[in-house]
């Protein structure tokens, strides 16, 4: 049988390795020694991730007591609008013309008027009548705010059906009246509706219709316009 270079270097292994002798003691204290490193290396893995946990806890703590603002609590304060109630004037000459324009169904051109200390008034010729607008502060211009509970009491009391009226609102006392002006106007025919509506914040507006025959502007109408109109901006 032919032998190989691969055969003689296995015969060779075998004769050197016939008289070694396995050492137990030996053996089990290499295995011991692994496994103690490779359970140190497993304890040294979970130190070092408790310890990185540990240290994004603290950091996290710290952003959050810092002092600063809290992001999302940030965000949603400015997105809730203000309940804060605007504080109220009375309009300019100019803001009570345009309120007025406004108000009025048609077309209407303005009249001139002489002011009153306090008040600001406006005019306008309308369907061939005329229309006019008082607003003024009562705070200002009595020293008190005007409370028209006593004025409404004594038209309520007889029925309010006759020429005065009182319409009760939340915000406030609409006086109204109809009838024939003064007897300075000339015109016997002459009638007018008017609505004073005495506000709760002190703020009053007065609007007036007068003309030949009946108001071009009822008084439950004036007093609609009065009571559910905006006329006084925010300062």
């Amino acid at each position: 049988m032919n032998t190989t270079t691969e055969d003689r270097f296995a015969a060779l292994m075998r004769d050197a390795m016939a008289d070694v002798q396995s050492d137990d003691a030996l053996l089990g204290a290499v295995l011991r020694t692994g496994r103690r490193r490779a359970h140190r290396r497993r304890l040294g893995y979970a130190g070092g991730g408790l310890a990185l946990a540990t240290a994004l806890t603290a950091a996290l703590g710290a952003i959050l007591t810092a002092g600063g603002p809290d992001p999302v609590a940030d965000d949603l304060s400015a997105a809730v609008p203000s309940t804060a109630a605007a504080t109220l004037r009375p309009p300019t000459p100019n803001e009570l013309d345009a309120l007025l324009t406004a108000a009025l169904p048609g077309p209407s051109a303005a009249l001139p008027v002489t002011q009153t200390p306090g008040r600001v008034e406006v005019r306008r010729a309308y369907a061939g009548a005329t229309v006019t607008a008082l607003a003024y502060d009562s705070a200002e211009v009595y020293g008190a705010r005007v409370d028209a509970t006593d004025k409404c009491a004594p038209v309520l009391a007889s029925g309010n059906d006759g020429p005065t009226r009182c319409a009760v609102t939340d915000g406030g006392w609409a006086i109204s009246m109809a009838g024939r002006p003064d007897a300075l106007v000339r015109d016997p025919s002459a009638r007018f509706a008017r609505v004073t509506y005495f506000r709760r914040d002190g703020l009053v507006i007065d609007l007036t219709a007068t003309g030949s025959g009946a108001p071009v502007l009822s008084r439950d109408h004036l007093v609609e316009l009065a009571t559910t109109g905006d006329w006084f901006p925010a300062s």
